[in-house]
């Protein structure tokens, strides 16, 4: 089905997916307990509000759907928010090329935009995640995790077993990684990045924040299938990923 998970509330008891613009909120039985209208390509959840983008702009949301605050930073795409427990919001902000991506803080209750940094330092940064009070970013084409202080400085890069690093959870001071995939890899063996392996987007790498390699979860999956979408979710006990057409569990976070 034509769904896209978008992780999971704060406290770890409702799972979000988004179906044609709407936002739905399931619970352990995997049954609708609400749901609003709110067009996205990415999501990040507070307690008391919704931060969601969609193109250029910038929304902030009650839990109602009623729009709060909104921000279009020069027009250019933004996507992957990530909020921080300081009042900071994240978002990977991309002109089209993916070699001048860079990363937008703004107040999370305003939207005004506080600063911008890692513009020639990224090629093609997809996934955000905060963890002991530093910023992880998913370098994607450079194959490695960009670490930086809330304030813009580069801290030090993470490198690791994984190719093309595309989506970052950080749950309980670990950190889960998956990888990106180009179907295209599948009947184009040149166009193949070095390094592939037919296990990429088929494994969970799982890190500590300084970059020690502590787990590697193969995934034994349908021929065909691989984790595609761009969002995990901690969900009770339950690391959750998106597939093509559905969504997996494993088990003991």
């Amino acid at each position: 089905s034509d769904f896209c998970l978008y992780g999971a509330t704060p406290d770890g008891e409702r799972l979000m997916l988004s179906h044609e613009d709407r936002l739905h909120f399931l619970d352990r039985q995997m049954e609708s307990k609400a749901t609003v209208h709110i067009p996205a390509n990415g999501i990040a959840v507070a307690h008391d509000f919704i931060v969601a983008t969609q193109g250029s702009r910038i929304t902030r949301y009650s839990y109602s759907g009623e729009e709060l605050a909104t921000a279009s930073p020069d027009d250019n795409v933004v996507c992957c928010p990530v909020l921080s427990s300081c009042g900071l919001l994240f978002c990977v902000c991309s002109d089209g090329d993916d070699s001048h991506d860079e990363i937008i803080a703004f107040d999370s209750h305003s939207l005004q935009e506080q600063r911008r940094f890692g513009r020639g330092l990224l090629h093609f940064a997809c996934g955000l995640a905060i963890c002991g009070g530093e910023l992880y970013v998913c370098d994607c084409y450079h194959d490695c995790i960009q670490v930086f202080s809330f304030t813009g400085e580069l801290l030090r890069a993470i490198r690791g077993e994984w190719l093309r690093p595309k989506c970052l959870l950080c749950v309980r001071d670990r950190l889960y990684v998956t990888e990106l995939y180009d179907e295209v890899w599948d009947a184009y063996e040149d166009e193949r990045p070095e390094g592939y392996s037919p296990e990429m987007a088929r494994r969970v790498f799982v890190i500590s924040p300084a970059g020690e390699a502590l787990e590697t979860y193969g995934l034994e999956l349908e021929a065909g299938q691989r984790i595609l979408r761009n969002v995990m979710a901690a969900f009770g006990e339950n690391l959750v990923l998106g597939l093509q057409t559905k969504l997996v569990a494993l088990r003991g976070l």
